[in-house]
């Protein structure tokens, strides 16, 4: 979860003086506020071993849905 989110909630990275929402009169402070606040983590469950694992995946603080990805893992 600390990878999704900027600090001090986070340690994802941003290069701020070159950040897209200055070119919109935005601080960095105030976009990365914004992102903390508004980020949606969806956690995608890939493998049988996931499967089995859902409910404590969910319980991770942070994560607010899990996507089914029947398809992806080769068995």
């Amino acid at each position: 979860m600390a990878a999704c989110r900027y600090p001090p909630k986070g340690i994802r990275g941003m290069a701020t003086q070159i950040a897209r929402c200055a070119d919109y009169g935005a601080s960095s402070d105030d976009y990365i506020e914004g992102w903390n606040e508004q980020l949606l983590v969806i956690v995608q469950i890939e493998t049988p071993r996931a499967v089995d694992n859902a409910a404590a995946i969910a319980a991770v603080p942070g994560v607010d849905a899990l996507l089914v990805g029947p398809v992806d893992e080769h068995v």
